[in-house]
């Protein structure tokens, strides 16, 4: 049995910073004859996204859909083209067989009748078959996350919780530390992490109301995750304060575990979407292809700022949901491949960071030089009102200054970035 907590020690620290997308919708779009482009060419989402940059695919995972799509079976059949990649696989259970957020947390409905010691129970048996079975065709998770925006609990009403000292809190414990067991049981299992995943972005008080009592109930976990969506979940500034505080406080790598921006306030098809008017946007970028591409930017940035190298990563929620025939999107101007399905520029915010190249070409030289030499003095690259981030400033402390120009020029002689 495992002994809440006590797994800590064994799990290695993320080799780098999460550079993920979270594209379950892709075995749907294929299925409809659907098709991404890249200047017209058509190519292998899963493919492309590891070309770009992408280290890391999110998979989300139903007990039993109606359609197939996102259950076990799908899932393994995916995670055979992520590591086929190159790329990380992190697994999001939703226990249920639908969708689950903060407004919705169904039990599977072969789940509906089990009393509360059956449940744990199944909870623990589900998630190690599913991982088990990920291991033995190769392509083992590397993390875990246990129920999709639980900020209200899971497994409703058995696991539903309210923030403040809610008395249920202690079968929500039950239920996640089941699941933990499961996970730690799996083969190579100790070294898989586990996150606890919130919609809680930019709320401080929300963040610790449930992290404090996920620790008072001794709740086995080893990332915190949070979704951080402007127009739902506060300005920038809200997030970058509560990311510093939640690593600090909790000790633990924080990713933003969900993300997306809009690249235009207009629509293809017949389906509202979720961002239409300007009122939903973040002051300093527009609904445009460059607006969604530094939203990004600033989001690794404020990451990399994080103390104690506790800034895990982004991971941008269904860049794939552009809007195809027969699968209507709410999504299409947040996804990151135009109403055509011809990728965006924004992919290239995923271009892995490296010290010196500062306009992101790969190469560290008289471009970036230039570049330097213009951000040289400036005093105030902390600031989160800043649109777009400031990459000469090459050791995160908020300023361009003599120490940056060390390092820079250290980088500038090695010429080409790994």
């Amino acid at each position: 049995m495992l002994v809440a907590g006590s797994h800590a020690s064994e799990v290695p620290d993320p080799p780098e910073v999460i550079r993920a997308v979270d594209c379950s919708f892709i075995p749907q779009i294929e299925s409809l004859g659907g098709v991404f482009r890249v200047q017209g060419t058509p190519v292998d989402p899963i493919a492309f996204f590891a070309s770009k940059g992408v280290n890391t695919i999110r998979l989300r995972v139903w007990h039993s859909p109606i359609n197939g799509f996102c259950g076990t079976s799908q899932t393994l059949a995916l995670a055979q083209r992520v590591h086929a990649s190159g790329m990380r696989l992190l697994i999001d259970f939703h226990y249920s067989d639908t969708w689950s957020d903060p407004g919705q947390q169904a039990k599977p409905a072969s789940w509906s009748s089990l009393s509360f010691s059956q449940l744990k129970v199944a909870m623990r048996l589900y998630t190690l078959q599913t991982l088990s079975a990920l291991a033995a065709q190769g392509t083992p998770a590397d993390i875990v996350q246990l129920g999709n925006e639980i900020t209200g609990g899971m497994l409703w009403n058995d696991g539903k919780v309210s923030f403040w000292g809610d008395p249920n809190w202690q079968n929500l414990a039950d239920l996640l530390n089941a699941g933990a067991e499961g996970v730690r049981l799996s083969p190579g299992g100790n070294n898989i992490r586990i996150m606890l995943h919130i919609d809680r972005g930019g709320d401080n008080a929300g963040t610790r109301a449930f992290f404090d009592r996920a620790q008072q109930y001794d709740v086995a976990f080893d990332m915190i995750g949070l979704s951080y969506y402007p127009w739902w979940h506060g300005s920038l500034e809200d997030l970058r304060a509560n990311l510093a505080d939640a690593a600090s406080r909790y000790n633990k790598p924080v990713l933003i575990a969900e993300t997306a921006y809009p690249w235009t306030l207009g629509w293809a098809d017949t389906q509202n979407n979720f961002v239409w008017q300007s009122s939903q946007l973040l002051p300093q970028y527009g609904a445009n292809v460059s607006g969604q591409r530094d939203f990004l930017l600033k989001l690794f940035d404020v990451q990399r700022r994080v103390s104690g190298n506790l800034g895990a990563g982004v991971c941008y929620w269904a860049p794939e949901f552009a809007p195809f025939p027969g699968l209507p999107s709410p999504w299409e101007n947040l996804a990151l491949f135009d109403f055509a399905a011809n990728a965006l520029d924004s992919w290239s915010a995923f271009v892995p960071f490296c010290s010196g190249d500062l306009n992101a070409d790969r190469l560290v030289d008289d471009i970036d030089f230039v570049t330097f030499a213009g951000a040289y003095n400036i005093l105030d690259c902390a600031d989160i009102n800043m649109p777009a981030p400031c990459p000469a400033d090459v050791n995160f402390d908020g300023f361009v200054d003599d120490t940056d120009f060390v390092l820079f020029a250290k980088a500038y002689n090695e010429l080409v970035c790994p």
